[in-house]
């Protein structure tokens, strides 16, 4: 890699863990529970890659507990001053945020380990039991349509849970069925259930039921990916020639290719063709054929 690309991961690294003193001033101002706070330098190698770190971004404020958001507006004005750097601006992704909610009913008393997308979603029944149509939540929380459908189902659709953490009306198969008149509504009847028996306590992980990237951006973020390994390849190969004064056997080439590679990735053989074609199409390589010594027979 570059020594651009190398400085900015070690500085992403550095970023990971965030002073102990500054969680301790976000955590006097949420009084209900505990914040814990964790920085990463924003980094891409990339434009393609960059343009889906933007997409990750809420397209408008999330709608959080008003705890929760003065700690989180109050990290912003903390962070730049606790690093000696007021040019960092911190950005908060809710896509990659968890909480754990206490959520207690007649059955028992529950840990329910949620995305921030999900907790905006529960938190529009904090003072209220009505049901909540599905237009109303889109102006409630602040999600986009797709988020919010998302969400909802990942609440209401699970067929391996007995009981949901939600209900709703009326029943559809997919969470493309919701139409803006749907209501929903908290389930006072939801319960942990373990081998048949109903639990009065325990924790509920409801993260790994939520749909975080779509299939459009799992292909963005591939094609982004080996755009970069051909390059990469691509380099690879010019490296290599030039050291070997531009002149070597493809079957050593791809060999010494693949060595140099091996702690970054190992590309498959019909790549390595595949980028030194590119490479002689724009005259950056080109081929040379050497004939086979002819011998008379007797």
């Amino acid at each position: 890699m570059s020594a651009c690309f190398i400085n900015e991961y070690a500085q992403m690294l550095k970023d990971i863990k965030v002073p102990c003193s500054l969680n301790d001033q976000l955590n006097e101002m949420v009084t209900t529970g505990t914040f814990e706070m964790k920085v990463l330098n924003a980094f891409v190698p990339s434009p393609n890659l960059s343009q889906i770190a933007e997409e990750l971004k809420p397209p408008s404020p999330l709608s959080l507990p008003p705890e929760l958001r003065r700690a989180l507006s109050k990290a912003k004005d903390i962070y730049p001053r606790s690093i000696g750097n007021t040019g960092k601006e911190l950005h908060h992704l809710h896509r990659l945020s968890v909480a754990i909610i206490h959520f207690t009913n007649e059955t028992g008393e529950y840990y329910l380990k949620v995305t921030h997308f999900q907790m905006a979603v529960l938190y529009a029944w904090d003072e209220t039991k009505d049901k909540i149509s599905f237009e109303t939540l889109l102006s409630i929380t602040g999600l986009t349509d797709a988020d919010l459908r998302n969400t909802l189902w990942s609440l209401v659709g699970l067929p391996k849970r007995k009981q949901q953490v939600l209900s709703y009306s009326p029943t559809c198969q997919s969470q493309e069925d919701f139409t803006y008149s749907s209501n929903f509504w908290i389930n006072e009847n939801f319960a942990l259930i373990r081998n048949g028996k109903v639990q009065n306590f325990g924790i509920v992980n409801l993260i790994g039921r939520v749909v975080l990237v779509t299939e459009e951006e799992k292909d963005e973020l591939l094609k982004a990916i080996m755009e970069q390994r051909a390059t990469i390849v691509q380099e690879a190969i010019k490296t290599i020639l030039k050291t070997r004064e531009w002149s070597m056997p493809f079957s050593q080439l791809q060999a010494d290719v693949i060595g140099l590679l091996k702690y970054q990735f190992t590309p498959t053989s019909e790549f390595i063709k595949h980028q030194l074609k590119w490479l002689i199409k724009h005259k950056y390589v080109r081929r040379k054929y050497v004939r086979k010594p002819c011998f008379p027979l007797h």
